[in-house]
């Protein structure tokens, strides 16, 4: 697909799957990491089985949303099992949280997710994981975590946006943020990025995802959006009632392959 492509996330030709998700997978495990302030958060990670390529699995860390004040890493734990599935390392981090009274900003949930990233390249031998290969991802709050390391140009292999949190110029900045949502900015370096977004978010519209794809394919960088027509804010999630988890991960998996994440269980 082009480097500014949108399509409708309905006929895409995407083969739907019934997918069946054990509840532990033999490779998941639970890491610590330090935080911005020194305090230890966790992640999970969940790796494919120990016959891949001699330099490691692919990788793709993710951030939960919940507009930097609640959720829970484990929301993306279904994504991470799928991708272990098809030899690709998922890892879901924890970060903290802005309360009223914590004097925490979105700032240092960034901050929190690049160390996040920094520990898994860190750890990438003993992970089996290829530490040039790692991505990110995540969903609302989250997606924009992703895309901050990305515009902070954290090394990163590709993007996986779910309904980003994300407000570039010329679009209304999203109630949600407050005065200390953080900036960001699409600079030439960024990774490829692939955007799942509901037409019916009435959270982050569409219009902001728009806008995102519009300034990266100014920049020369490839950005495929794919439009989920009425869909609402999170119906990529599992189990969702809007049914649309499957073809989410398919999507995702087609992507991640097209950038050459895939398990060559071959030499490497």
């Amino acid at each position: 697909m082009g480097a500014g492509t949108e399509t409708l996330g309905v006929g895409t030709g995407i083969r739907r799957q019934r997918v069946r998700y054990p509840a532990r997978v033999p490779e998941e495990r639970t890491y610590g990491y330090r935080a911005g302030d020194g305090s230890e958060l966790q992640l999970d990670v969940v790796r494919p089985d120990s016959e891949g390529p001699a330099r490691g699995a692919p990788a793709v860390v993710f951030f939960h949303g919940g507009a930097w004040r609640i959720g829970s890493r484990e929301q993306f734990l279904p994504q991470c099992r799928r991708l272990a599935q098809v030899g690709i390392a998922g890892i879901t981090a924890s970060y903290r949280l802005v309360t009223d009274d914590n004097g925490l900003s979105p700032v240092d949930c960034v901050t929190d997710a690049r160390l996040a990233v920094a520990w898994v390249r860190e750890h990438a031998s003993e992970l089996g994981i290829d530490p040039a290969r790692i991505g990110a991802g995540g969903g609302s709050a989250g997606g924009h975590l992703a895309a901050a390391l990305a515009s902070m140009k954290v090394d990163l292999c590709g993007l996986v946006l779910f309904n980003p949190a994300l407000a570039p110029d010329g679009t209304p900045r999203l109630a949600f943020m407050g005065d200390a949502g953080p900036d960001w900015d699409v600079h030439a370096g960024f990774p490829p990025a692939l955007v799942l977004h509901g037409t019916a978010d009435e959270i982050v519209p569409i219009e902001n995802a728009r806008a995102f794809q519009e300034h990266m394919v100014r920049l020369g960088r490839r950005c495929e959006l794919i439009a989920y027509e009425g869909m609402p804010h999170a119906f990529f999630n599992y189990p969702a009632p809007a049914g649309r988890f499957e073809e989410t991960v398919a999507q995702m998996l087609r992507f991640l392959a097209e950038l050459g994440a895939s398990a060559d269980r071959g030499s490497g």
